[in-house]
């Protein structure tokens, strides 16, 4: 078992974005625990693909779960359109 919070963390590394796990609507906590592998990708989506690209490869890892996208100041990303791009611009003066 591992923590969300742990998976999350992968996640940043290889994309360059906050995400978080969704389960019934609500967010779950970062030290939950859950019968996974960490994130197995090595190379991020290209700055083109789109948020539902990404949301479509996290939950064909994590099944079951639904995720939200976070812009640097934490907005949730509501369209599933917006380029990951211009998502991660947003952590451009973050940094």
């Amino acid at each position: 078992m591992i923590k969300i919070g742990t998976i999350e963390k992968r996640i940043k590394e290889v994309e360059e974005i906050d995400i978080s796990f969704v389960k019934n609507g609500v967010d779950m906590r970062s030290d939950a625990r859950i019968e996974a592998e960490n994130y197995k990708y090595e190379r991020k989506l290209k700055n083109a693909a789109s948020v539902s690209q990404l949301k479509k490869r996290l939950k064909g890892q994590y099944p079951g779960f639904d995720f939200n996208i976070k812009e640097a100041n934490g907005t949730i990303v509501k369209s599933g359109h917006k380029h990951l791009g211009t998502v991660r611009d947003t952590y451009i003066d973050e940094e």
